[in-house]
């Protein structure tokens, strides 16, 4: 079986560029940021902020609780004025002309 000419260049292209590719990633230099040092700064640095992620959270979390506490209170607070200022109406005459 004979192939024609443009499925053999096809082929004889990949295989080249594959062998090409290879050779020259290989011939590479390998990155700078490889280094023990680097990479060890960088795990620090995530550290560091997932640290500072987990104080936010928490302070969120803080903030939170006392909003709701607050707002209880708040509440609170609201019904005992309603309460006074219903005893207040009912001990106030109820007009300049009532005597």
């Amino acid at each position: 079986m004979t192939l024609s000419p443009f499925a053999r260049g096809l082929f004889l292209g990949l295989i080249s560029g594959f062998v090409v590719g290879y050779l020259v990633t290989s011939a590479m230099p390998p990155p700078s940021g490889a280094d023990g040092a680097e990479v060890e700064r960088l795990r620090h640095q995530l550290e560091t902020a997932r640290r500072e992620r987990d104080g936010l959270l928490r302070n969120i979390d803080d903030f939170q609780e006392l909003a709701e506490r607050m707002t209880a209170a708040f509440g609170h607070l609201e019904e005992r004025f309603r309460a006074l200022e219903g005893r207040l109406a009912e001990k106030t005459p109820a007009g300049p002309g009532s005597d």
